[in-house]
C-alpha cells in the first residue's frame, strides 16, 4: 500500500480571526478565478468537438448507409 505524503509548504499562518478572514477571501478568488478558467476550457473544447463531428458526419452516415444495405442483403 502506498502512502501519499502532502508536501511541507512554507506558509504564513494566520494570527487573528481578520488575518483567518483575509486568507478565506483570498481563497474564495483564487477558486473563482479556477472556474472561469475551467469554463473558458470548456467553451474551448466544445468549438473544437463541434468542428471534429461536423469532419465525420459525412464518414459516419456512409457507414451507416453500407451498414443498412449490409442488413438488407443478409435478410
Amino acid at each position: 500500500m502506498s502512502k501519499k505524503r502532502m508536501k511541507a509548504l512554507a506558509v504564513a499562518v494566520p494570527s487573528d480571526q481578520l488575518g483567518a478572514e483575509q486568507l478565506l477571501g483570498g481563497i474564495g478568488r483564487l477558486q473563482r478565478q479556477v472556474v472561469k478558467i475551467e469554463a473558458d476550457m470548456n467553451d474551448a473544447l466544445a468549438t473544437i468537438k463541434e468542428k471534429f463531428e461536423r469532419l465525420a458526419q459525412p464518414i459516419n452516415e456512409e457507414i451507416e448507409s453500407k451498414f443498412h444495405a449490409l442488413h438488407i442483403w443478409a435478410e
